[in-house]
């Protein structure tokens, strides 16, 4: 469109919300405390996971990369100047002043809003077979595991002191088929695995209650918010519920919590493998309401029309739809969550665990290696280098980011808004390489 015409209301183009709708990036009306590292990070946004997975065959080169990554870090914008977005009238005088000044006074002879012509760069995609699935196909739950019937074992419940306790549910195992064929590419091939050594699994995620217990100092912060936002809760959406769970903690302080409650209770707490993990989460149930087009709002908090509604605040209230919702959603489901709920708060599995789906994505103690997966090839040890696997998916998620095969890979130092974690209690001698390790500067 041509520019004066297209500037007026600080419009933007179709593919811009369209691709900005897939990265994180502070708000115009973020958090204005000092963050913690990585809280916007390229890694956190959806566009680069799906891409550096291989999404339908896209191949990007360095330069392509190095654009994102950039572009990213700059906070994602369209408009590169001011007259880009209120047109020629507004801004040349000034920028014609201000051009004279710096070249009588400075001696620069430039112009820095001058508006490039647009490169243009050679296709960097090509086709695959896995690209060529459909929606349907690529996005539903895989059918290839049976419901697990539940154990009549009782729950173990442990006292954490202050009047906070843990409850760990068993879980009883059986053979079952790891990972997708339909999935993203770090999903395959599928792994048919022998049963597990029986264990126990936390039935909700730790909450920031229980953390407390081990580090009293921890803030799970805020979710940032969206536009002029001047609230009780700061400028954004709290986190920091004692029954919400426990996030930004990165996968060496969920390591150290589990060694200081093994200390605690004598009994050997961990964090779950991928195996553990998948097997719970497919053995709790059916999980059709994961499907493309499934109501999911009774079961798990995922991205959902609250989550995709943008919020001012009074005195500046706007009308809904005067800033572009700009949050992928599925706008026909509401779970009534803009962040992360109280553990507890959606339909248990089968099995008794809350939340193995959406609220926060969740630890576990796995490496990210390749499959097939074996338990035993050293991907679980603690004392291993590499990025460690989250599994879940967050309130943010759309549900098929979120089936119980999808993996997402964060440096183990590294602290996410939208990532907790649960524990399960197993036999000392199970086979996850060496219980008595410990974890360099695994400390709060």
């Amino acid at each position: 469109a041509p520019m004066e015409s297209y500037a007026k209301g600080t419009q933007f183009h179709p593919s811009y919300l369209a691709l900005r709708a897939w990265v994180r990036t502070p708000s115009i009306e973020s958090d204005m405390n000092l963050l913690p590292p990585y809280e916007f990070h390229a890694s956190v946004s959806p566009l680069i996971q799906m891409l550096r997975k291989g999404h339908h065959g896209v191949q990007l080169t360095q330069e392509a990369w190095d654009r994102l990554y950039t572009w990213i870090d700059l906070g994602a914008p369209e408009h590169g100047t001011w007259r880009e977005i209120v047109g020629d009238a507004k801004t040349l005088p000034w920028r014609d002043r201000r051009n004279d000044l710096l070249k009588r006074y400075a001696g620069i002879d430039e112009d820095p809003e001058a508006i490039p012509s647009a490169a243009r760069f050679p296709r960097a995609a090509t086709a695959s077979a896995d690209a060529t699935k459909s929606r349907m196909e690529r996005h539903t739950t895989d059918a290839v595991n049976a419901p697990i019937v539940p154990t009549e074992t009782p729950p173990r419940t442990f006292d954490l002191g202050d009047g906070i306790s843990l409850v760990m549910r068993p879980i009883p195992t059986a053979a079952f088929v790891m990972g997708s064929e339909s999935g993203a590419r770090d999903e395959h091939p599928v792994t048919p695995l022998a049963p597990l050594t029986p264990y126990l699994m936390s039935a909700t995620e730790i909450t920031n209650a229980q953390f407390a217990r081990f580090d009293p100092t921890h803030d799970s912060r805020l979710e940032h918010g969206d536009f002029l936002q001047f609230s009780e809760e700061e400028r954004g959406y709290a986190l920091n519920g004692p029954e919400q769970p426990v996030t930004r903690v990165s996968w060496r302080q969920a390591v150290a919590f589990c060694q200081w409650l093994s200390k605690q209770t004598g009994q050997p707490f961990d964090l779950p493998t991928e195996g553990q993990w998948e097997y719970a989460c497919r053995a709790g149930g059916d999980l059709a309401w994961l499907s493309a087009d499934g109501d999911f709002s009774p079961y798990a908090n995922l991205a959902d029309a609250t989550y995709r509604k943008v919020d001012s605040f009074e005195p500046w209230s706007l009308p809904y739809g005067a800033i572009h919702p700009y949050r992928p959603a599925a706008e026909s489901v509401d779970d009534g969550f803009k962040v992360s709920a109280p553990v507890g708060a959606f339909r248990p599995s089968s099995l008794g665990l809350y939340d193995m789906t959406g609220n926060v994505a969740e630890w576990t103690r796995s490496l990210y290696h390749p499959y097939p997966y074996q338990e035993d090839d050293g991907r679980n040890r603690l004392d291993a280098d590499g990025p460690r696997v989250v599994r879940g998916g967050a309130w943010s998620d759309l549900p098929r980011r979120a089936r119980p095969s999808g993996r997402l890979p964060y440096a183990s130092h590294q602290r996410i808004y939208n990532v907790g974690f649960r524990v399960v209690l197993t036999d000392a001698n199970a086979p996850h390489g060496d219980s008595n390790a410990t974890v360099a500067a695994a400390t709060p």
